[in-house]
Order: structure tokens, then sequence, then C-alpha cells
């Protein structure tokens, strides 16, 4: 089945991502490390696979965009990398729409923990079972939640069990 959505919730060291198809089916809701130190490499990796998994039609690349937050204890340069290797995701394929979508637009304010037992109360059982539940990945589900948001908001025509 040909992918129609790809949505990805970068990291420095791995792409999250999840696949759906144009009759609402998760494909695929996966990782992909990106196993070198050398940001260059990565973002070639990171390019590599984004080619592979929007092979054969997809329509639509979601990526999230990374965010500066202003309490943050993350370490600045590890966000110019994670906003580098986005932008290498987002460069590398003819999809014929890419967005780049802040995590406060998809998911709002809510944490991440509370935001993602709500997001696994919402989704229909086909995709559930396509997500280890029983060793949730909090990137993954993100990823996951990200395809489900582009969804429901509108923003990706896709029936769900159509």
């Amino acid at each position: 089945m040909k992918p129609h959505l790809v949505t990805v919730d970068p990291g420095t060291r791995y792409l999250s991502y999840a696949v759906v198809s144009k009759d609402g089916q998760l494909l695929k809701a996966e990782k992909f490390k990106l196993d070198t130190e050398e940001l260059g490499t990565r973002c070639m990796h990171a390019a590599q696979w984004m080619r592979h998994l929007t092979h054969g039609g997809c329509n639509t690349l979601i990526v999230e965009h990374p965010q500066v937050r202003h309490r943050s204890r993350a370490d600045p340069n590890d966000i110019v990398d994670l906003a580098t290797i986005a932008g290498a995701c987002c460069s590398s394929t003819s999809v014929n729409t890419t967005l780049l979508v802040e995590p406060n637009r998809w998911k709002g304010s809510v944490p991440k923990k509370i935001h993602q037992e709500r997001l696994l109360g919402k989704l229909p059982l086909m995709w559930i079972n396509k997500i280890d539940t029983a060793k949730p990945d909090h990137d993954i589900i993100d990823a996951v939640g990200i395809a489900w948001w582009a969804i429901q908001s509108g923003l990706v025509e896709i029936q769900i069990g159509a």
C-alpha cells in the first residue's frame, strides 16, 4: 500500500515517523537510528530515509519544527542540530506538500505524558495495534499524534475507516 502521509518527529540521533495510507491505515510507526557522530552524515542519512519513506506517491510530509522554549534545559546546540536534521528531512523529497509544524500547534501546551495518554485514548484500534503499547516510545507516539492531528484538523484529506 502506498504512503499518502508521512509525519516525522526528528531527534538528533533518531527519526520517529508514522506512515498513513490514503484510506486511513497506519502503515508504520517506527524509529530510524541516525548512527553516526558527524552531523552532516546524520543529515544525509535522514534525507535518504525520507526519500525511501515517501517513494511511491506520498502526497504530504509533515515534520515537527524544533521550538526554543525559554525555560528549557536543552542545550541550544542540540536545538540547532535538530533544526538542521528537520531541514534535511524536508528538503530531500518530492512530495506535493511539505509542512513544518511547531509542537504547540499540534498538541497545545499540554504536558507530553498527559497529551500522549489522551491521544492513545482517541486513536482507532487499527492504529493502536501498530504501536508497541507495552513499551511505548514517546517520540513514535508523537509522530503518530502529528498524523492524527493533521487528519482530524482537515489538513490532510484522509478518511479513517474508509
